[in-house]
């Protein structure tokens, strides 16, 4: 039952990543680390058979991830799940996994699988159980029409809507190009994801960690929507107008929010 409902939540969440034009053909990717209960109720279906890890994840021994599949079209897991995602178990060394159930048709978790255990491993005392990964178009727009750093990234998002402060106390990560795939991205990215929950990879996509997919979905959409305001004000004759930094402390002071003070400071210089 717990497989089950997992299986129609990645459904839903990678359609309407599909619908928001946020992935394309095999891009994008997801993983659900199972909590206490749902690992509980789970029963591989498959023999145990190890497959290496490129290094060891002992924070992640003998959990369960549901992850999608490399070179699978996520559109397509709405019409058969079990081809296009699958159930993964960490041995008890954390040094090696097994496909306990799904990827029908002999498939094998996403090639992104080093970012998605880094992060795992890192945000598990987090509560975040969600790892969503999709190339949300206007957050990578802007990595092409913009000089990024972590701070002026996060700076230009809270000052874009009132939203994007509440969402990203801590602001959002921006990562320069490197090689997709690699343990030394995903090494970077799960570093950024332990402090923040969004992270943006030049020329790519992103990253966003959540509770739930619900959560982390929700994320990605505030930001998106701030970087969507940003190209199209900007479009419209330029930008005459944003939230100033004493109307942003309001807010975070308002709230009671544990906020990036340095990320505050920073000068963006967007009117």
């Amino acid at each position: 039952m717990h497989s089950e409902k997992l299986i129609q939540t990645v459904a839903r969440i990678t359609r309407d990543l599909w619908d928001k034009g946020w992935i394309e053909a095999n891009g994008g990717n997801c993983s659900i680390r199972l909590n206490k209960e749902e690992k509980a109720g789970f029963k591989s279906t498959l023999p145990d058979i190890p497959i290496s890890l490129a290094r060891a994840y002992p924070e992640l021994a003998g959990e369960v991830l549901l992850i999608t599949g490399s070179g699978k079209f996520l559109r397509n897991i709405e019409l058969n799940p079990l081809e296009n995602i699958g159930f993964i178990k960490i041995n008890e060394s954390g040094n090696a996994y097994s496909i306990a159930h799904g990827f029908t048709d002999g498939g094998q978790p996403t090639s992104e699988l080093p970012t998605h255990l880094s992060s795992h491993a890192l945000i598990k005392e987090s509560g975040n159980h969600v790892v969503l990964h999709c190339h949300a178009t206007n957050l990578v727009t802007l990595t092409c029409v913009k000089e990024l750093t972590t701070p002026i990234l996060s700076k230009m998002i809270w000052q874009l809507q009132s939203e994007s402060v509440l969402v990203f106390p801590q602001g959002i990560e921006f990562i320069p190009w490197q090689i997709s795939s690699t343990l030394e991205i995903g090494e970077k990215t799960a570093q950024a994801l332990k402090k923040r929950t969004l992270a943006l990879w030049q020329y790519h996509g992103v990253f966003a960690t959540g509770k739930d997919s619900d959560e982390a979905l929700g994320r990605i959409h505030v930001a998106e929507k701030a970087a969507e305001i940003y190209l199209k004000a900007k479009s419209a004759g330029g930008i005459h107008s944003v939230l100033s930094d004493q109307q942003l402390v309001a807010m975070a002071d308002y709230f009671n929010l544990d906020y990036d003070r340095a990320i505050m400071d920073t000068k963006t210089d967007l009117k």
